[in-house]
């Protein structure tokens, strides 16, 4: 449905010349001269970054003409869908976002994380972490609590607090057990892990484990939805497509865990 009235091209011996069924009839110094001439409804400008300095001045001509322009750019191909503009300053600033969120709604996700997280704390710590502290301390020897260093949002560090599952020397026994990882990538998984204590286990069935890290919400480390926080030894191990899970604040729960969890083999699927 477009008429094209004609190209305009940067070099000048390419006047004259046919690009596809319509006529190179000027170069760019020619805008000008072409907006007068004929009826242009808009001028489109496709063309690569190295034009960009020309593509600026020529703008300037459309906009003092009230004639809209656009701009077709192979260099935004790939972000386009996920870019939004801002003027600083009176300077317009495109943005590129690996994940679709505007301010607003991220503030909103936070608002929505302390005040779930602050109303779930009250019975957690009068009822349920004095009964889980009773059952861990009275089954196996260790503390209470497990402490991990997991990476959250953009690669920041943070030490996650989760119900100790597993025996004291866990980390010893992992070392012999990974050949025995039913999980491909960087991740260690067992269905039948004999690290895990029978009240751990209890726990995990219903991610009761994953009440203490509440606090980590609370404190804007975590949300309470998001991906799974990884271990800093995970991450050594990640290929680059897999860092993307580090653009977002990790979660308590996620669409891994609700729809897949131990079923799921590959890690890459989980990511």
């Amino acid at each position: 449905g477009i008429d094209v009235v004609g190209f305009l091209a940067e070099d000048e011996e390419k006047v004259g010349t046919r690009i596809s069924n319509s006529k190179v009839i000027g170069t760019f110094k020619d805008l000008e001269f072409v907006l007068h001439s004929n009826y242009i409804d808009e001028v489109i400008f496709a063309t690569d970054i190295k034009h960009f300095a020309h593509v600026e001045e020529m703008f300037k001509k459309c906009r003092l003409e009230g004639v809209q322009a656009r701009v077709i750019s192979s260099i935004l191909k790939e972000f386009v869908s996920s870019m939004t503009v801002d003027i600083k300053y009176g300077y317009p600033i495109l943005t590129y976002s690996p994940f679709k969120a505007k301010d607003w709604q991220l503030f909103l996700k936070r608002m929505i994380d302390i005040a779930i997280s602050s109303i779930l704390l009250v019975p957690f710590t009068l009822v349920i972490l004095p009964v889980v502290s009773a059952l861990i301390k009275l089954t196996s020897d260790g503390p209470i609590f497990y402490r991990w260093q997991v990476m959250g949002a953009n690669k920041r560090r943070f030490t996650g607090f989760k119900f100790r599952t597993m025996y004291i020397n866990a980390d010893e026994i992992k070392k012999q057990l990974m050949e025995k990882n039913e999980m491909s990538g960087p991740v260690f998984k067992m269905e039948r892990d004999p690290r895990i204590t029978p009240v751990g286990s209890f726990l995990r069935k219903l991610s009761i484990d994953e009440l203490p890290q509440l606090w980590s919400v609370l404190k804007g480390d975590m949300s309470l939805v998001g991906p799974r926080p990884p271990l800093q030894t995970e991450v050594e191990h990640f290929e680059n497509w897999h860092r993307r899970k580090l653009s977002v604040k990790p979660g308590i729960t996620c669409l891994w865990q609700v729809k897949g969890r131990n079923r799921i083999s590959d890690f890459n699927e989980w990511v």
